[in-house]
């Protein structure tokens, strides 16, 4: 994607990195979102494809921060559950929640600890007690 340098931020802590970098994309939110700001030069971008990024953060950076959401059709989300079955893709889950505790998940996307990954919604065993 034309980058110079790409930083493993599971090996490094992004923000101690040598220098600021002019991008960063944000999958995580939270505190690692609020900490990015400290990463990037003056000018720099952040986009967020978890939540919107706090607007008086990315003044005070001077970095164009934005909020970037996929708009998904059927044909696509078939496409992608044909290679999850055949193991082509697979997601990384770090929690499972029954669909009544929707708000606890809503939570953990602002930034409240939880487990690495994605946070999946149980319908089938949460929808009883909603």
């Amino acid at each position: 994607m034309g980058a110079d340098k790409v930083i493993d931020f599971e090996a490094t802590d992004f923000v101690l990195a040598d220098e600021p970098v002019n991008l960063v994309i944000d999958t995580v939110g939270g505190e690692t979102q609020r900490r990015s700001f400290d990463a990037i030069v003056p000018g720099g971008r952040l986009v967020s494809v978890v939540s919107a990024p706090d607007e008086a953060l990315a003044a005070e950076a001077q970095v164009q921060a934005h909020y970037f959401i996929v708009d998904v059709r059927h044909p696509a989300l078939e496409e992608l559950g044909a290679l999850f079955a055949d193991g082509t893709l697979r997601a990384n889950i770090g929690e499972v929640l029954p669909l009544a505790e929707a708000p606890l998940a809503h939570e953990m996307l602002a930034g409240r600890p939880h487990r690495r990954g994605k946070i999946v919604l149980d319908i089938d065993s949460g929808f009883r007690n909603c």
